[in-house]
């Protein structure tokens, strides 16, 4: 007989559950007066670009180099788009601020920068991107508690050793192999979220548990987290092993749970006194008798994902593993923090009993929300659909546009030929009657065929062409002449016999 158990899960403290995916340059812009990071649809962001400005985008994304990122960075830096808006400190706007600043010619430092600069976001639902948690972070925690309860009665005189102790360590507990883990019998939901959570982006920094040592340790992480205070709701069912199963330890919903509050009550102690020894305020929870405290995401300290008393935790720059780990993963708003107050641990989260009525309110919320949001993302299709085709006739119209100046080009360099042979073929007063009415002429060409003027056998056709150019332009005129130029003027008017 299975039993399903209706919970919520308490955001207490920041939680990142990785998904391997960062949010990329190209997908926000950071703004520097609302502290936020917008993420936006890049369809959205190029429909909002001038035809200009869309060229040049698309240039520096095609590129593919290091400094690129960079110009990407600078080419959006300002830009007021529309798209999801995550709360980011103050420390990571100056962080910013000086990435971009970066001289775009040391390659070296570029990258450097830009690969401390990596924001790695939390899980997402694929569909809205709303921040959600896997049922895989839970079950996994809860394993841990049960497996910690486990090896608390079963004192091994002989533990597993080696790569593969862990896992022959959890058969021998749970008596059973894959097929016969008695965990199989435990179905996890994914705990949806409730409305929009909040999350925000920080620092992750390694601190020294010696309180003696200042600073953090190895270089810092951005992660994207959940915020404190945000919910959402899901379900675990405990079923009864079917008959024949090999299933010969069977888990229990009431020693489940006891084993889960056993186990991260200690964690939270152990870690409130390690906080208190470095000056960190222990985060505070406010949790009833029928709930549960419980540890899932990324930076949880190794001693909240492992068994006690098989502990062999591996510490940089040691040779022989230790029963604890020697420093504390952090959240914090600066990459290098100054002050410990501001500090705070990973992962903590409050379980929660609810009614089946309260778990059908919750689902038919998020049935609602997924109406309106589904209403609202065919709404954004039908742009995104306009959009593609206004690029489309655009790249048509501009690949048509090409074409023209290419024949017109064409055009122009087979009459520039012609024309150069036809004049050629003139004698040098036709030649220079031809340029001064032709597309050549100009007011220098016009001065170089006066300079030589005496030169021509019979310069009166000449004087004639130079007469007909000075008066298109307005310079034959006194009144519209130089004094250089009236001289000019007279001379042509002697040859013409108009003195």
């Amino acid at each position: 007989m299975a039993e399903l158990i209706p919970l919520t899960i308490r955001i207490v403290c920041p939680v990142h559950i990785g998904c391997d995916e960062p949010y990329e340059p190209t997908q926000f812009v950071v703004d520097e007066e609302s502290h936020k990071l917008v993420v936006f649809s890049p369809i959205e962001m190029i429909q909002s670009l001038g035809t200009e400005e869309r060229a040049k985008f698309s240039e520096l994304c095609k590129k593919g180099t290091p400094s690129s990122l960079l110009e990407i960075y600078r080419f959006l830096r300002g830009r007021k788009v529309q798209g999801r808006k995550i709360s980011i400190t103050q420390g990571l706007v100056t962080h910013y601020r000086k990435t971009l600043s970066l001289p775009l010619s040391d390659t070296r430092k570029v990258i450097q920068e830009l690969n401390s600069f990596v924001i790695a976001r939390t899980a997402y639902l694929p569909d809205s991107h709303r921040v959600y948690i896997p049922g895989s972070a839970v079950k996994g925690a809860i394993r841990t508690a049960y497996l910690n309860r486990l090896a608390g009665g079963k004192r091994l005189s002989d533990p597993p050793k080696g790569k593969e102790a862990s896992r022959k360590l959890e058969k021998i507990l749970l008596e059973g192999s894959f097929d016969t883990d008695p965990f199989r019998m435990i179905k996890v939901s994914d705990f949806l979220p409730v409305n929009e959570p909040r999350s925000r982006i920080l620092y992750a920094v390694n601190q020294p548990k010696d309180p003696s040592r200042r600073g953090a340790r190895g270089p810092y992480q951005i992660l994207e987290v959940i915020e404190s205070g945000s919910l959402f709701f899901g379900t675990i069912k405990v079923e009864d092993p079917l008959p024949n199963s090999g299933i010969k330890a069977p888990l229990q919903k009431g020693i489940l749970f006891e084993a889960i509050k056993n186990f991260f009550t200690i964690e939270k102690q152990r870690e409130d006194k390690e906080l208190n020894r470095l000056g960190i305020q222990p985060v505070s929870v406010q949790s009833g008798p029928g709930s549960w405290l419980l540890r899932i995401g990324r930076h949880c300290g190794a001693e909240s994902v492992t068994i006690e008393e098989y502990r062999r935790i591996k510490i940089l720059g040691r040779r022989a593993p230790l029963d604890h780990a020697t420093t504390l993963w952090l959240a914090s708003p600066d990459a290098k923090p100054t002050s410990r107050a501001k500090l705070s641990p990973f992962g903590w989260v409050l379980l929660e009993p609810i009614t089946m009525q309260h778990y059908e309110e919750l689902l038919a919320s998020e049935a609602q929300w997924r109406s309106n949001w589904m209403a609202a993302a065919k709404t954004r299709a039908a742009l995104e659909a306009r959009e593609r085709e206004r690029a489309l006739l655009e790249k048509r119209r501009r690949a048509e546009e090409a074409k023209r100046k290419a024949l017109e080009e064409e055009r122009r360099r087979q009459e520039a030929e012609r024309r150069e042979r036809e004049l050629a073929a003139m004698s040098p007063e036709e030649r220079a009657v031809s340029m001064l009415h032709g597309p050549e002429a100009r007011e220098d060409l016009a001065f170089e065929i006066y300079r030589n003027i005496d030169t021509f056998d019979d310069p009166v056709p000449v004087a004639q062409a130079l007469k007909d150019f000075w008066v298109s332009i307005g310079k034959w005129k006194k009144k519209e002449c130089s004094k250089k130029q009236w001289e000019k003027v007279q001379k042509i008017k002697m040859i013409l016999g108009e003195q």
